[in-house]
């Protein structure tokens, strides 16, 4: 888990990921006409976006054209399908 924004509250800090928030905002109106999603690039919203669609149950499969073995085993535990984009 990542957090890319801080609140101090009461004197005390909460943290959010708002790419996983903005995520499930914009995916969630897909979900009733549409199975798969398409993942172009590995930046660090990438991984929101995943861990998103597979939360709402999409078939996610990322293209990538960079480390594409180092990131087949990263999302492994995603069941995502990676391809290699050269």
């Amino acid at each position: 888990k990542s957090i890319n924004t801080v609140i101090f509250n009461n004197n005390k800090m909460i943290g959010y990921n708002t790419d996983y928030i903005a995520s499930n905002k914009i995916l969630t109106p897909f979900k009733k006409n549409f199975l798969k999603i398409y993942i172009l690039g590995s930046g660090g919203l990438a991984n929101a976006v995943i861990s998103q669609s597979k939360k709402l149950e999409f078939d996610v499969i990322k293209i990538t054209r960079n480390n594409f073995i180092f990131y087949r085993k990263k999302y492994k535990h995603f069941n995502c399908l990676c391809i290699n984009f050269r």
